[in-house]
């Protein structure tokens, strides 16, 4: 009998799901000869070290050795000219050609026809019937994964979804049952829209609809908000730049992209399930596992702004980007000199706490307030021209020069979230709330 905790999230069927990567991660590193090479080094060496002594690719040596990292059977010391790799004691002893206890003959054994005859296991037919398998498939991860990314976020704003490649409909009826308002059509390429309508969607599902096509190739529709479940890691960063451009330029106003995608580590030091299924990427796809930032830049460079990670804790993690909508209230250099009141465009003076109430008509979803201020340091160590500046308020009115963390606790009770902060280098600085 499992516990309440194995039921709430089946860790121990995940890690069985991912044994053969980890074997084939282990057969591969030994094959290539990468625990005979650092051994015989005598000292840790940097990845394009390892990879020009192997005849190996940069990148997929890179991904290999933080893998074995993952597993243990390497060990990283981060230094000045980058990560060093040394073996660990066990690789040492039981992966390496020339040890007494090497076991990298079995393991060659296990990799080059033991492995091969496997995959025979069960005597699949090749057809439908392996698409179905894959949907069924990709619907059990939503089923255990799927309600956490989807409320990550607040998405209740957000009436009209896209999902794009969502397939069997798993993360479409999760997210119609999360958020009861809103209608998911899913876009697919017709032979798996077909599939899903068949064998998985039932057609009272009011709330969830289809379109058929190739969202590489064929155009995407208007909405507020797109899902790209496990699609960008099948591809490089110039496929993926190209598919988010499309996204961002149908995507309405305020709207926004959710991506769900395992994230690596900003070191790219795990987890090991990520840097498992980085591998996996390697040899199936063309596409890489990556990080929240190398997400963020992704979507940057289509144009979405006020990017949020959440990381969920399981397999699968959130980013949100949001399309702005250009309703931007500018603030400049007002709230440094009255303690209460903000001055808006058109020189109208409110409180504060009314900001939010000024700006509902026409502040849409994603709409905001810009402060053009000149920013003290956290410990209002300097600058000294601030500084100076804030002894100037006191002079002259009851303000005073603030830190960007107070100017974030005002726009907060106000009502103002998503707050981000610019420093320019010069005079003045920018501090942006979004509603």
């Amino acid at each position: 009998m499992g516990s309440t905790e194995d039921l709430d999230y089946p860790q121990i069927i995940v890690q069985y799901s991912n044994g053969f990567l980890i074997s084939k991660v282990m057969f591969t590193a030994c094959e290539l000869g990468v625990f005979d090479l650092l051994q015989e080094s005598g000292k840790p060496l940097p990845s394009d070290a390892i990879a020009a002594g192997l005849s190996a690719s940069t990148m997929g040596m890179k991904r290999l050795l933080d893998a074995c990292v993952g597993l243990k059977l390497l060990a990283v010391e981060m230094t000045q000219e980058g990560a060093l790799y040394r073996n660990t004691e066990i690789s040492n002893i039981y992966l390496t050609k020339s040890s007494p206890k090497s076991q990298y003959h079995i393991m060659m054994y296990y990799s080059n026809t033991v492995y091969l005859c496997w995959q025979y296991l069960a005597d699949a037919v090749r057809s439908d019937e392996e698409m179905l398998r894959f949907m069924a498939g990709q619907n059990s991860v939503w089923s255990i994964c799927g309600r956490d990314v989807l409320a990550a976020f607040d998405l209740s704003p957000f009436m009209q979804i896209y999902d794009l490649g969502g397939g069997g409909g798993a993360l479409a009826q999760e997210c119609v049952s999360l958020y009861p308002n809103s209608t998911v059509t899913i876009y697919d390429l017709p032979k798996v829209v077909q599939m899903a309508k068949e064998q998985f969607v039932s057609p009272e599902e009011h709330q969830i609809t289809f379109h058929e096509g190739d969202f590489f190739n064929d155009s995407i529709p208007e909405a507020e908000l797109y899902i790209l479940s496990k699609i960008l890691h099948d591809w490089d960063d110039d496929k993926c730049k190209q598919l988010l451009a499309k996204v961002y330029k149908a995507c309405k106003p305020g709207g926004g992209v959710l991506l769900v995608e395992s994230l690596l580590n900003e070191d790219k030091s795990g987890p090991v399930e990520t840097q498992l299924y980085s591998i996996n990427m390697l040899v199936q796809t063309e596409g890489k596992e990556r990080t929240a930032a190398e997400y963020s830049k992704l979507l940057e460079a289509a144009g979405f702004g006020v990017i949020q990670v959440k990381r969920t804790g399981k397999l699968y993690d959130a980013v949100l980007g949001r399309k702005y909508d250009f309703k931007i209230h500018i603030l400049a250099m007002f709230l440094r000199s009255n303690l209460s009141h903000v001055l808006t465009e058109d020189k109208r003076v409110f409180p504060l706490m009314d900001v939010t109430k000024l700006f509902a008509n026409d502040a849409k979803l994603g709409g905001g307030v810009l402060l053009v201020e000149s920013l003290l340091n956290e410990d209002k160590s300097g600058p000294v021209e601030t500084q100076l500046y804030s002894m100037n308020m006191l002079v002259q009115t009851e303000g005073k020069e603030r830190t960007a963390a107070e100017y974030s606790k005002l726009l907060e009770a106000a009502g103002f979230g998503v707050i981000q902060v610019k420093r320019t280098g010069k005079l003045y600085d920018a501090v942006l709330g979004r509603k």
